[in-house]
C-alpha cells in the first residue's frame, strides 16, 4: 500500500510542492537492486570495501555498462568513460556503451521492459516520478551524503527534484532550462536590468520594445511565481493552484493580473513569439526580452557584439517590487535496479556528474551545472550568460506540471492582459475559471 507524502521545495522566497510516493522497502532476498550498499559489494567486489565504499575486484573481471542515452552525448560519454576505465584499471576491466535513443522516447523505452533497459539512463526531472514508481530507479547508496552535498544539500532543487520518497534516487546531471533577460548593451546599462519598468520607460523612449512571450504560462507564471503563489503537483498529476487567492506574501492574484495588464499595455513593450524576438532583436526593434536559455545562441547571433544578459528583472506589483521568478528542471542520471552491476553503474553515475566532468559538459554542451563548486567555478562566474542563470536559479521554480489543463487557461490570461482588458472583465472571476481549469482532474 501507497501513502502520499508532500514535500515543499524553497528556493529563495518561492515554493512548489511535489508528491512522492512513498512504497515498502525492499530486502535483499525481494528483488533487484535490492538490500544494503554492503550487499551490493559483496556480490560485485567479494567483500574488499575501499574508503569510498565500492569494492575492489583486483582480479581483472570484465564488466560491461550500457546506458542509455541521445546519440548527442556519445563522445562526452566515451571521453567520460575512457577515463573511468583507466581510473580503475587496476580493479576490473571496464567497457562503457551507448544505447542511442531520441530524449523525447527514453522514458518510453526504460518502462517497455525495466528488466532488460540499460543499466544507466539519462532522464529529465519531469519523468522521475512514473519511473520511480515503475521500480525503475535504484535508490542512491553510494556516498549519499556526498551526492546530496555537492549538489546543494537536502533543500536544494536538484536534491528534492531527483529524490523519492525522501530519498536520493537519481543523480543531479544539469540544470535543464529556464528563462533569462537578453538585453542589447547598447541602449542601457547593467543597472537597467534590475527593473522591467525602468526598461519599458528607456524601450518606450527609443521607439523600441521589451518583449516576451504572453501566451505561454512558461513565461507569465513568472510573475505569479515572483509574487509567492503556489502550483502543486498532485499524486494523480494533476495540480493545486491559488493564483485566485491571496498569497503568503499577502500578494493578491488579482493584483497581480492587473499589473500583468499594464505590462501589456505599456508602449516600451510587446508580447512575441520566439522567432519574433529573434527578428526584433536582428532588426533592433526590440532591444531586450525574457526568453529561454537554450535559445541563448540565436540571441547572441541576433544581438552580436551589444549582447548582454542578467536574471530576471522585477516588477511594480501595486506599489510593491517583485522579483520574477522562474520554472527550472534538472537533467539526471538514474540507475536500473535490474541491473547485474548496480554498485559499478552507481560509481560510474557519480563519475559523469561531479564537478569536473560537470564543467567539461558546459564546455561542450553547455549544460549548466548542478554541482555547486561547479556553479562558483571561474569558468562559469567570468561567462555572463552562465553566471546570470546561476544567480536565477535563487528566484526559480522546479517544473512538476506534468498536466496539460495548465497551459491552455494560462494562454487564455495573457491573450486578456495583450488585449489590455477591454471587455472590462472582473479579474477575480477571471482568475477563478483559471484555477478551477488548472485544478480539474487529469482523466
Amino acid at each position: 500500500m501507497k501513502k502520499k507524502l508532500m514535500i515543499t521545495i524553497t528556493l529563495a522566497a518561492f515554493a512548489i510542492t511535489l508528491p512522492v510516493m512513498a512504497g515498502c522497502s525492499r530486502k535483499k532476498d525481494e528483488g533487484p537492486g535490492s538490500g544494503t550498499e554492503a550487499a551490493l559489494i559483496e556480490e560485485e567486489a567479494g567483500g574488499t570495501v575501499t574508503e569510498d565504499g565500492l569494492g575492489h575486484i583486483g582480479n581483472g573481471e570484465d564488466i560491461t555498462l550500457k546506458i542509455l542515452s541521445p546519440e548527442e552525448d556519445r563522445a562526452l560519454i566515451k571521453k567520460m568513460a575512457d577515463s573511468f576505465a583507466d581510473k580503475y584499471k587496476e580493479d576490473v576491466n571496464i567497457k562503457i556503451e551507448l544505447q542511442a535513443c531520441p530524449k523525447k522516447d527514453i522514458k518510453k523505452k526504460i518502462l517497455s521492459n525495466v528488466e532488460l533497459a540499460a543499466d544507466l539512463y539519462t532522464f529529465s526531472g519531469s519523468e522521475l516520478l512514473p519511473l520511480a514508481e515503475a521500480g525503475a530507479l535504484q535508490e542512491v547508496s553510494l556516498n549519499t551524503d556526498k551526492m546530496i552535498e555537492e549538489n546543494g544539500g537536502s533543500d536544494s532543487g536538484a536534491v528534492k527534484a531527483g529524490s523519492y520518497d525522501g530519498r536520493l534516487y537519481a543523480y543531479p546531471k544539469a540544470v535543464e532550462d529556464g528563462l533569462l533577460l537578453y538585453y542589447n548593451e547598447k541602449y542601457f546599462e547593467p543597472e537597467d536590468a534590475d527593473s522591467l519598468e525602468d526598461m519599458m520607460k528607456i524601450a518606450s523612449k527609443k521607439g523600441k520594445k521589451v518583449a516576451m512571450d504572453f501566451t505561454s504560462g512558461l513565461y507569465t507564471w513568472s510573475f505569479f511565481g515572483g509574487a509567492g503563489f503556489e502550483l502543486i503537483l498532485n499524486s494523480d498529476r494533476s495540480n493545486a493552484c491559488n493564483m485566485n487567492r491571496t498569497a503568503a506574501s499577502s500578494a493578491k492574484g488579482t493584483d497581480v493580473l492587473q499589473a500583468m495588464i499594464d505590462i501589456c499595455k505599456n508602449d516600451g513593450f510587446a508580447s512575441m513569439t520566439d522567432k519574433e524576438i529573434i527578428k526584433g532583436m536582428q532588426d533592433e526593434t526590440v532591444i531586450a526580452a525574457i526568453e529561454k536559455i537554450s535559445n541563448v545562441n540565436s540571441i547572441k547571433q541576433a544581438l552580436e557584439g551589444n549582447y548582454a544578459a542578467a536574471k530576471l528583472p522585477t516588477y511594480n506589483l501595486n506599489g510593491v517590487t517583485m522579483q520574477m521568478s522562474s520554472f527550472t528542471g534538472y537533467q539526471y542520471i538514474g540507475i536500473n535496479p535490474y541491473s547485474e552491476n548496480v554498485g559499478w553503474a552507481m560509481r560510474y553515475a557519480e563519475w559523469l556528474t561531479n564537478e569536473k566532468n560537470q564543467l567539461e559538459r558546459y564546455e561542450a554542451r553547455e549544460e549548466m551545472p548542478t554541482n555547486i563548486a561547479a556553479a562558483e567555478s571561474d569558468l562559469i562566474q567570468e561567462d555572463m550568460t552562465a553566471a546570470s542563470f546561476v544567480t536565477q536559479q535563487n528566484f526559480a521554480l522546479i517544473n512538476g506540471i506534468q498536466s496539460e489543463n495548465f497551459w491552455k487557461p494560462m494562454s487564455e490570461l495573457g491573450w486578456l492582459c495583450i488585449a489590455g482588458n477591454q471587455t472590462g472583465e472582473d479579474l477575480q472571476a477571471v482568475l477563478d475559471k483559471a484555477a478551477e481549469q488548472i485544478t480539474k482532474p487529469v482523466s
